[in-house]
């Protein structure tokens, strides 16, 4: 578990490498979405949420092992709201969790209770968490069928990327990308899923408004080759 003297350290090192807006105005709702898995998604997001003030809300559709909705309690106690939406107990990707547990969570499920949810809100702010990178598997369901869901041959169970999930939500959301500090965190590479410019490719290719690109650096002044590459 991190500390908070840690927490803060990394907040004080968060570099936005892109940032056109972080629209605050009313009901207004950001997709956070990582470059990779273990990224530091979380901590951005305590970060964002903490210096949000008091009117501002979080949610985590998906879960799987663990609680980030706990970190977010912790680190930005001024949160007026928090909710996880769907959890697995099994430490994996959902689509995986949900097979071993056999608990199903639809593409329409997920997307049914998030608006839902939003639509409680009072806040005029709120972050969204989405799971691991923008092109891991969000949950898996025998109700995903569709010939764009990635399928399981035995057990019909079929899923959609993080990117793909959200998309039915782009008109009415903005997306930030958590970028990768890591060396190899600009491109991509093999030994990862996705990094920095891979991912903001897909979500552009996808057609989301991505306000700002945020990286925690670690050493490597990766936000500064993202600057360039945007600039173009």
């Amino acid at each position: 578990m991190i500390g908070s003297a840690h927490f803060r350290q990394l907040v004080s090192t968060l570099s936005f490498s892109h940032r056109r807006k972080l629209s605050t105005s009313p009901s207004q709702t950001n997709i956070v979405f990582g470059a990779n898995t273990d990224v530091g998604k979380s901590v951005i997001v305590a970060g964002l949420v903490r210096a949000s003030g008091d009117d501002v809300a979080y949610v985590k559709p998906l879960q799987c092992g663990g609680s980030d909705e706990d970190f977010i309690r912790k680190h930005a106690p001024n949160a007026s709201s928090t909710a996880t939406l769907f959890n697995w107990e099994t430490p994996a990707s959902p689509h995986s969790a949900a097979r071993v547990e056999n608990k199903p969570v639809s593409d329409a499920q997920v997307l049914a209770a998030l608006k839902r949810h939003l639509g409680s809100l009072n806040t005029s702010l709120t972050f969204v968490e989405t799971a691991g990178g923008v092109l891991s598997p969000s949950s898996s369901s025998p109700e995903n069928r569709e010939p764009h869901h990635s399928l399981d041959k035995e057990s019909s169970w079929g899923w959609v990327t993080q990117a793909d999930l959200y998309r039915p939500m782009q008109e009415s959301t903005s997306a930030i990308l958590v970028g990768d500090g890591r060396l190899g965190g600009i491109s991509f590479l093999t030994s990862r899923q996705s990094a920095t410019l891979t991912a903001l490719e897909s979500l552009t290719t996808r057609g989301y408004d991505v306000n700002g690109v945020i990286i925690i650096e670690q050493g490597y002044d990766n936000q500064q080759a993202v600057k360039e590459y945007v600039s173009r």
